[in-house]
Order: structure tokens, then C-alpha cells, then sequence
């Protein structure tokens, strides 16, 4: 008989010998390396094993490595044994541009009997529409798909889901047809959240004239007054931007300043009003005096270019016990609109400010062209990184403005701040030599400059910049390069990627307070991994959040403090079967395979992010706070927990 002592070391044996994921199977890891190696024909090989587990794994793979010579071999696939393997396949399919896969996946939807797997196929067609229509795809193929799409009954929610996803990709596309858009409105009203969400986000997409139909925009604005879901409901206020209706314009001002509504319906509905040319300005201005920033900011950004002289006042008095976040914007914008005296005190408030404050005054100098020499010369003595880059950003700005002094030279003055050899300030003076007129002597300079820059960029680490620089030689047309493809230079550590838990929590401390995020290291084992080894050496800590679009993201975890820093290394991206849903947690990249450090939370749903940005993980406590986070607010500390 075994003791209470031996019975518990058994136990605990037992616990600890538990699999804490996946990847304790070796041939499971073996598929992951050789995705992370992007060896597509070594993978390709696992599409015929006999283990339908791996089978499965090879699939989803693919989606990330997204070599099209797997085209035909997941094609295949759609005829498995396995729903998991035909779901997967299917979602791996729609992350190509390769519109010969639509006829199969429409042919297998009709004899697939899974609702997962049928609602995936169904998202794949409407994503491989989204990438190929309308440059790589006939129209007649075209015209099938919208029928298709338009004659399909998804009774489950599964399927309705993936429909109205497919639904979305179809309208981002550009499509004007209005067959989706009539099954939006059947399918919609037998779904449950998720798919309600994405059939309102397919509806928001759709660039055609439907909401000038008064039958339709009658149909809106009772939709809008029986709908429950917040989330949803944010999505309705940009279809009420898209009627000419007055009724629909005054509903959205009730959104707005109805303080009964949580954040995102009213951030939405203010963006809504500032796309309605007849919006007056006295009736937001008292939103400017709401509790919430990102109320506040989202109103100043609508307010732009409609103030006369006492509201621009006002809104520079407001803000005066503000964030400087708010006030910052304030002072641009009342500086913008003739205020000499907000221009004065921006300047003033830019030099006796201290730390992530000097960023943010930083941008209330776009407000003030006529001082566009002194804006010049502070942003070439500027050494803080993040202060440097919100110099230049404000220096570019300015020279839209009319007040711009005719007697600066912007392209020299370009050109000058360009061989300071900042790597963010070359990569926004890259892109802005793009929108200039130059003429061909003009060209001539910045083309051997631009040239003569590249070798002193440290790859992969600064690729972003790199690719800028190139990108503007090529539209010069005197050479031509190829933009640099972040190779393989950081593998898996895989010892470490088997002891994270598979659903391992991080807490993330900030002086707004703290969230929770839970981490998914068998969906993305590289970015995961990495992302647990940085927290283990306290990288986060002290770093602070850089880029906030309310409605959006909020971004941190950059070592320069402006979005252009990362490690000497860069990561995989990493695509499965996970939703841009509120709270996903992303990494940041600069394209394929360029992701590094730092990370963003979305405050509501983003679809169009999914397949082109890794997700690490979601938000399970604290998204009141991820509303409440400014930039410049700050990553106190990060730790693993559970």
C-alpha cells in the first residue's frame, strides 16, 4: 500500500511530467522549424503523412509561410478524411492571391458536411477575391464568386461567421456589385455576436452606393435604434456616414455626446461626423470638455480647419488641465487657426517640458509654420529619439500649410536632416520626398544620397528604413533595387518553447494600471517565445507606449520610444487560426517576417489586420485600462504569472 507521502510524490510526478503543450512532440516541432526556416517542399512532405494530426499542423503552417508552390498540394488537401486538415488547408489557401482555388473550395463546400471547415472555405474565397480582384482575376470568375456568395444559406453560426468574413475581404477589394451586400442583411439578422460583428464590418466596407437608397438608410437608422451589441453599434456609426441623410447626422451627434455610451461607439460616431461636410463646429465643441481623452482628441482631430477665432480659443482654454497628450493637440490646433499666442506657448511648453511630454509638444509645432526655421533647427539639435522623430514629422506637416516661409528651402532643408543619419527622420524624409515635384537635378542629389545611405543602415534590425530609401529611388526612376527580405536569422529557441504553459499569462503593470494578457505559444511558438524571453530580462520594463489610435491600437515595447527601434534580430510572422477581435495582442512588423519587439493591443475588432499581422495572444483582464492608455504613458514592469 503506498504512504500519503508517496501517493502526493506520485501525484506530483505525475503533474509534472503533463505535456505544458504541443510542441512535447518532436515531430510537431520539427513542422514548426521547417516553417520557420521556410522550407515549404521539406514541409510539404507532412501533407501525406498518415497522422492526421500532422497533416494539420503542415496546413496551418503554410498560411504563414506562404510559399505558392504549396498551392496545389493544400488544394489536395480540401479532399482529406479530416475536417481539421480541409478547415486548415482552407484557411491556409485564403492567404494567396491565387484565384484557381475558388472553383475547388466551391465544389468542396458543397460536399463538406463540417460547419467549421465549410465557414473557413467559404472566409478563403472571399480573401482569395480580396487579393486578386480586380488586377488577377476574370470577371466572369469575379461575377461566379459575388453569385456564389450571394446564393449561400450559412444556416450555422460557424459558417455564417466565415461567410461574413469572406464577405468583408470581398468589399475591401474595392467591389461595387451589391449581391454581398443583399446577403449581409438576410444573414445578419439570424446571427449570433461574432458573426453579426463581421456581417456590420462587411456592411462598413462596402464602397458602393447603397446607403443612398432611402429604403436602405430608413432600414439603417431603425437597425441602430433596436441594436444592443456595443460592438456592432460602433461599426453602424460609419454606415451612418455614408448616407446624405440629416436624420442620420443628428443621430450620430446624439452617439457622440451621449455619455450613456461606452468609448468606441462614441469615438466612432464623432469620426463618422467629421466625414460630413455640413458638420458644424459649435455643436462639438462640448466634447472638448468630456472626461475621456480619447473622446477629446478624436474631436479635435474633426474640429480641424472649421474654428473660427473665439472657438479656437476655447479649445485652447479647455485644455488646460489636460494630459499633454490633449493639450498638445490643442495648442496645435488652435495655433493652426491664426491663435499667435497658442504658437507662442506650444513653444514655450516644447522647452520647459520634461521626458514623454517633449514628444508630445513636439507635435503641437506642426501648428505653427510660420516658425517652420526655428521647428528646423530644433528637430537638427534634437539627440531624444522619440522628440527627433515628432520634430520631423511636425517639420513636414508645416510645409502644407500656405503660412510656410517661401524664403526656407524645403528640399534642401530635406536633405539636410536626412544626413543627420537618424534612421526614423531618413525613412519619413524618404517617403515625403515621394509626394514632392522634384525636378531632375533635385532627383539627381537625394539619388546618390539616398544610395550612398543604405550601406550604413544595420540589417535586418533597420529594414524598414531600408526599404523606404528604396522604394523612393525607384519612383525617382534613375536605378532601380530590389527592396531587402528579412532572412532567417533567428531561430526558435525550442528548449524554452516547450516549458511555456499553452495558455501562459502575462501581467503588464503601467501607470495607467494593469492588464492581463494570455499568451497562445502553440499558435505562434517563435513570436511567443521571444516574447517571454524579453519579459525574463526585464526588456519592457521602463518602455513606454508610443502610438495610440483610439478605436485602434495602442503600441509599445520600442527601445527608441518612437516605433522605429527593434532588436538585431528579426521574427517570423506567425498566422493561425486566430481573430483581430477586441483585445488581440499583436506584434508590430514592417512586412513579412520583420517583427521584433515591439507589440500592439487593438481596442475593438480589426479584421483587415488578420494574415498580415501576428497574433500573440489576447486581453483577459484590464481592457478598461488599455482604453485609458495615452501615448507616453508608461510599461512599469512586466511578469509572467500562472
Amino acid at each position: 500500500m503506498m504512504t500519503l507521502v508517496t501517493c502526493l510524490m506520485a501525484c506530483g510526478e505525475k503533474k509534472a511530467n503533463k505535456p505544458l503543450n504541443k510542441f512535447a512532440d518532436s515531430e510537431i516541432i520539427r513542422i514548426h522549424q521547417l516553417s520557420d526556416e521556410r522550407k515549404a517542399v521539406a514541409l510539404m512532405d507532412y501533407f501525406k503523412s498518415p497522422n492526421e494530426v500532422y497533416r494539420a499542423e503542415a496546413a496551418l503552417c503554410a498560411a504563414s509561410i506562404q510559399d505558392t508552390l504549396m498551392i496545389k498540394g493544400l488544394i489536395e488537401l480540401l479532399a482529406d478524411s479530416s475536417n481539421t486538415v480541409v478547415s486548415n488547408a482552407s484557411y491556409a489557401l485564403g492567404q494567396f492571391a491565387d484565384a484557381s482555388a475558388i472553383r475547388v473550395l466551391e465544389f468542396r463546400y458543397a460536399l463538406c458536411k463540417d460547419n467549421a471547415a465549410r465557414g473557413n472555405m467559404l472566409e478563403a474565397i472571399g480573401k482569395i477575391f480580396g487579393r486578386s480582384f480586380p488586377n488577377e482575376m476574370e470577371r466572369g470568375l469575379a461575377d461566379e464568386v459575388l453569385s456564389f456568395m450571394y446564393k449561400v444559406n450559412p444556416e450555422d453560426e460557424v459558417e455564417r461567421t466565415g461567410w461574413a468574413k469572406g464577405a468583408i475581404a470581398i468589399h475591401r477589394s474595392g467591389v461595387e456589385d451589391d449581391r454581398v451586400m443583399q446577403g449581409l442583411l438576410f444573414v445578419l439578422f439570424k446571427s449570433e455576436n461574432e458573426s453579426r460583428i463581421a456581417c456590420a464590418q462587411a456592411m462598413a466596407a462596402f464602397k458602393g452606393n447603397w446607403f443612398t437608397d432611402a429604403k436602405h438608410v430608413q432600414h439603417l437608422k431603425d437597425w441602430c435604434r433596436m441594436e444592443r451589441n456595443t460592438e456592432v453599434r460602433r461599426l453602424q456609426m460609419h454606415l451612418l456616414s455614408k448616407t446624405s441623410d440629416d436624420e442620420c447626422r443628428k443621430l450620430l451627434l446624439s452617439y457622440a455626446l451621449g455619455s450613456s455610451q461606452v468609448q468606441s461607439v462614441r469615438v466612432a460616431a464623432i469620426r463618422s461626423l467629421g466625414k460630413i461636410t455640413n458638420q458644424k463646429a459649435e455643436e462639438l465643441l462640448p466634447l472638448l470638455k468630456d472626461a475621456d481623452d480619447y473622446i477629446v482628441a478624436e474631436c479635435m482631430n474633426v474640429l480641424k480647419g472649421k474654428l473660427n477665432a473665439a472657438q479656437a480659443e476655447e479649445v485652447k482654454t479647455v485644455s488646460k488641465n489636460r494630459s499633454s497628450w490633449i493639450r498638445a493637440q490643442a495648442l496645435k490646433l488652435s495655433a493652426a487657426s491664426g491663435d499667435s499666442n497658442a504658437a507662442q506657448e506650444a513653444y514655450q511648453l516644447f522647452q520647459s517640458a520634461k521626458g514623454n511630454d517633449r514628444a508630445q509638444y513636439a507635435v503641437a509645432l506642426a501648428g505653427t509654420p510660420s516658425n517652420a526655421k526655428e521647428l528646423f533647427n530644433l528637430l537638427l539639435a534634437e539627440k531624444d529619439f522619440a522628440v527627433k522623430t515628432a520634430l520631423c514629422n511636425a517639420f513636414i506637416e508645416a510645409h502644407q500649410s500656405k503660412a510656410f516661409p517661401k524664403d526656407l528651402d524645403y528640399i534642401k532643408s530635406l536633405h539636410e536632416a536626412f544626413n543627420q543619419g537618424d534612421v526614423s527622420a531618413q525613412a519619413l524624409v524618404a517617403i515625403e520626398l515621394r509626394e514632392q515635384k522634384l525636378n531632375s537635378e533635385q532627383k539627381a542629389m537625394f539619388n546618390n544620397t539616398l544610395k550612398s545611405s543604405l550601406a550604413g543602415l544595420k540589417m535586418p534590425m533597420q529594414i524598414e528604413t531600408f526599404n523606404e530609401i528604396v522604394a523612393t529611388i525607384n519612383a525617382f526612376g534613375i536605378d532601380t533595387m530590389e527592396p531587402a527580405v528579412a532572412g532567417y536569422n533567428h531561430p526558435i529557441d525550442w528548449k524554452k518553447a516547450t516549458k511555456i504553459p499553452h495558455d501562459q499569462k502575462v501581467r503588464v503593470n503601467t501607470n495607467k494600471g494593469s492588464f492581463v494578457i494570455q499568451l497562445d505559444v502553440e499558435a505562434a511558438p517563435g513570436s511567443v517565445t521571444n516574447f517571454v524571453q524579453l519579459i525574463e530580462q526585464d526588456f519592457y520594463n521602463g518602455k513606454n507606449f508610443h502610438r495610440v489610435i483610439p478605436n485602434f491600437v495602442v503600441q509599445g515595447g520600442c527601445p527608441r520610444g518612437d516605433g522605429m527601434g527593434g532588436m538585431d534580430y528579426t521574427i517570423r510572422s506567425e498566422f493561425a487560426l486566430h481573430d483581430y477581435k477586441t483585445g488581440a495582442v499583436g506584434l508590430a512588423s514592417a512586412g513579412k517576417d520583420t517583427e521584433s519587439c515591439q507589440f500592439f493591443v487593438t481596442h475593438c475588432s480589426t479584421p483587415h489586420l488578420e494574415g498580415r499581422y501576428t497574433i500573440m495572444g489576447y486581453v483577459t483582464e484590464g481592457m478598461d485600462v488599455i482604453g485609458k492608455i495615452i501615448p507616453g504613458d508608461v510599461i512599469e514592469k512586466m511578469e509572467l504569472i500562472g
